[in-house]
């Protein structure tokens, strides 16, 4: 069976793709993985394309492996996944190049919540939460780098400015405080499946307080680094 809609999801780290992606997952008409060019892709690529396919074979060309996924289905006709440009720069080329594949754009447009929230995913280990997962731990309060975080506003402007010039086709941005509602319908809509309400799939990790995230001695730094960037509204993060 061949796919009648093929989309790509790009984002980067801690921005709500996983929560998507396992939402999407749910509705009859859509076959979602995750990020294909992880190295641990038993987590990330289905079961039936894995059975049916020499994944690690098609992994040494990333453009075959983004193409053989696109292009398999084992029912629904609706099929995507996600990456991020480092992943696999020419796979991430020919298909924002494409104008056949839809895009979806999903950006935290708080950087400092993204840059606190990567941080402590490095700290912890703990990347995902499920519904009605406990955090067995507190995480712990973070030190703060003014200059690493202002050259990951670079890298985050780089990277977002880059998948908007180079999106050939249909183009669907979504703003992680949409998510899941009204994100996850704006989504279905742009895919053409049938709305159905999906429970979301991820739990948020972290507080809204995204100050607080940063250890007592180092949130001076962190107001003034937010209001150097023009943001002093990072301080604070909702979503849904």
């Amino acid at each position: 069976m061949t796919p009648r809609t093929r989309f790509v999801i790009f984002s980067s780290a801690r921005s709500g793709t996983s929560l998507v992606t396992a939402t999407l997952g749910q509705h009859p008409d859509i076959y979602c993985h995750a990020e294909i060019f992880q190295a641990k892709r038993e987590n990330h690529i289905l079961k039936e394309f894995r059975a049916a396919h020499d994944v690690e074979g098609l992994a040494k060309t990333p453009v075959k492996l983004a193409r053989a996924v696109l292009d398999f289905t084992p029912g629904p006709p609706v099929v995507g996944f996600k990456m991020w440009t480092w992943q696999a720069p020419a796979a991430a080329r020919e298909i924002l190049a494409d104008p056949g594949l839809r895009k979806i754009v999903i950006e935290r447009k708080n950087r400092l919540a993204a840059y606190s929230s990567v941080r402590l995913a490095f700290t912890t280990g703990v990347w995902n939460l499920w519904p009605g997962e406990g955090r067995k731990a507190a995480p712990p309060l973070l030190p703060f780098d003014a200059a690493d975080f202002e050259a990951f506003l670079k890298r985050q402007q780089k990277l977002f400015d880059e998948y908007r010039a180079h999106a050939a086709g249909e183009l669907l941005e979504v703003a992680y405080g949409e998510l899941p509602d009204p994100g996850i319908a704006r989504i279905q809509a742009f895919l053409g499946v049938a709305p159905r309400d999906l429970a979301p799939r991820r739990q948020k990790l972290h507080s809204d307080d995204i100050l607080a995230r940063f250890a007592p001695e180092a949130r001076d730094a962190v107001r003034a680094a937010v209001e150097r960037a023009g943001h002093p509204e990072w301080l604070r993060e909702a979503r849904g």
